[in-house]
């Protein structure tokens, strides 16, 4: 009996290789899911702070949108026409969180908007939030995302190998009829880059942020500033829809 797979004929192997692409995207899957899964439980059952969930929803960028708008609903920041500007309403406190520290110094030389995200002190920040959201298990971190993405190239390199030897097969028997293989190829390195694709929180922050959002509904305007905040930081800028935000969802349509 030939236990030899490159042997098959084409429906057959184009079956062996599928089961191949599915069993490999599962336990890429899995692997991701499991790893995804690691990290302390001193973060369980503890809320999002808006800041936090702005950097879970969208990044640097979703960090630093949700940093204008607490600081503006706060009224640390006020805007003017297409700038943000400090204000005295509230004082720059030395001991205040890192970010917000960031944030003020960064709009008392430079109103535009959107050099927030780039600001290297407020990235700082945002990067020691993300550390703390990844040793909660909320966030995906640095290893977590290369080990993902290690996995992948290993998928690919595999299905690469299996197509490659059995395309090298048919075409020393004079057999033309590959087409349908490399387009199985294709799809399974695709799955996989998928499988792959970066993101920012774990099933545990994912399911935090859909609490989060549970308790701000973008159907409703918030009561106070701090209601606004966590709107922003779970939902974006452009769920605040009434007419007093008009102007904050103009200035920071840059990070929607």
């Amino acid at each position: 009996m030939n236990l030899n797979v490159f042997d098959l004929q084409g429906p057959e192997f184009l079956a062996f290789f599928a089961a191949l692409v599915g069993v490999v995207w599962l336990l890429q899957w899995r692997a991701r899911r499991l790893r995804e899964s690691e990290g302390g439980a001193e973060g369980l059952g503890r809320s999002l702070d808006p800041v936090a969930a702005g950097y879970l929803r969208n990044g640097i960028a979703g960090a630093a949108e949700t940093a204008i708008a607490t600081l503006c609903a706060r009224g640390a920041l006020k805007v003017s026409g297409r700038f943000v500007e400090t204000t005295a309403a509230a004082p720059f406190d030395p001991q205040g969180p890192a970010w917000e520290r960031a944030a003020l110094a960064t709009f008392a030389h430079d109103r535009r908007a959107d050099r927030l995200a780039a600001s290297p002190e407020f990235v700082r920040a945002v990067d020691q939030i993300a550390a703390a959201l990844v040793a909660e298990g909320v966030a995906v971190g640095p290893k977590q995302s290369a080990a993902t993405n290690r996995d992948a190239a290993l998928a690919s390199v595999l299905f690469l190998l299996v197509a490659g030897v059995k395309i090298a097969v048919a075409l020393s028997r004079h057999r033309s009829n590959i087409w349908f293989l490399v387009l199985l190829t294709v799809v399974a390195i695709a799955g996989s880059g998928v499988i792959a694709r970066k993101r920012l929180a774990t099933a545990r922050g994912r399911a935090r942020l859909s609490a989060l959002r549970s308790l701000v509904s973008r159907s409703r305007a918030p009561a106070d500033p701090s209601a606004a905040a966590l709107m922003v930081g779970a939902w974006g800028v452009f769920a605040l829809t009434t007419p007093e935000f008009a102007d904050l969802r103009g200035v920071l349509q840059g990070y929607r």
